[in-house]
């Protein structure tokens, strides 16, 4: 009997391999109507809000390098894999290793899902920024299992602002 990949499975699989092909292109963004919501959400955010030098927290493939640098003077990548050649930092979201206020910005987009103690992983985000340095944050609220095993939580915006008070930052907007 030969075993079939269920399609869960498939476009699962189709997903990953469309992410590593286009990560950093804008073809990363049109792979669906989530991830085009997603990029022109963080595209408004970034522009209000990111300065300076900024982190990005759970880099991955980089997908958001190209257009961090618009707003920001240096880009520095953190995942737990160095999955791109250019990460900076090959460490735990949640104990980074990274000199406190080292950053005016970070980002964590699509992160938190994935860590098992997400209020330490904001702590730590919380620690490496500068006084007055602002977190951009984004997770899923509706997806599907990914990454699996490592897929942990999905995030309401009460959620949210409970984790962001506990970890110490003031929250100025949750969408």
């Amino acid at each position: 009997i030969e075993s079939h990949m269920g399609l869960l499975d498939r476009v699962k699989k189709r997903w990953m391999e469309a992410s590593f092909e286009t990560a950093g292109t804008e073809a990363f963004w049109g792979r669906s109507a989530a991830t085009l919501v997603l990029y022109r959400d963080l595209r408004r955010l970034l522009a209000e809000h990111a300065r300076g030098r900024i982190l990005d927290a759970g880099a991955g493939t980089m997908p958001y390098r190209k257009l961090v640098m618009t707003w920001c003077s240096e880009y520095r990548a953190l995942d737990l894999e160095k999955v791109h050649p250019a990460i900076d930092y090959v460490a735990d979201v949640q104990r980074m290793g990274i000199p406190e206020e080292s950053f005016d910005t970070v980002l964590c987009s699509e992160v938190l899902e994935h860590v098992p103690d997400p209020l330490q992983a904001l702590a730590e985000c919380r620690r490496v920024l500068k006084p007055g340095g602002k977190l951009i944050l984004s997770v899923p609220f509706v997806w599907y299992l990914h990454n699996e095993p490592n897929d942990y939580y999905r995030y309401s915006h009460h959620g949210m602002d409970v984790l962001l008070k506990k970890a110490g930052f003031r929250v100025l907007v949750i969408e």
